[in-house]
């Protein structure tokens, strides 16, 4: 993956936009992401990620819609 650029925040947390090569370059390459546009961010601890395949503006935006109403929610105790 290719880093794009670092853009806004999540939840207060700086995000990191990838854009997937549509080509498997080596073995082993994680298909399920190839040709994505990546939203990455840290949400208390964890590491968090939205995609969409195919790399638009559309679809940027889109990653940042649903970054920002995604909700980290924390198993319950039984």
């Amino acid at each position: 993956r290719m880093s794009v650029a670092k853009t806004n925040r999540v939840h207060g947390a700086v995000t990191m936009l990838y854009q997937c090569s549509d080509a498997s370059t080596a073995p082993g390459v994680l298909e399920l992401i190839k040709g994505h546009d990546l939203l990455v961010w840290d949400d208390a601890g964890v590491t968090t990620e939205v995609s969409f395949h195919g790399h638009s503006q559309v679809n940027v935006d889109l990653d940042k819609a649903v970054a920002n109403a995604t909700v980290l929610v924390t198993p319950r105790k039984r």
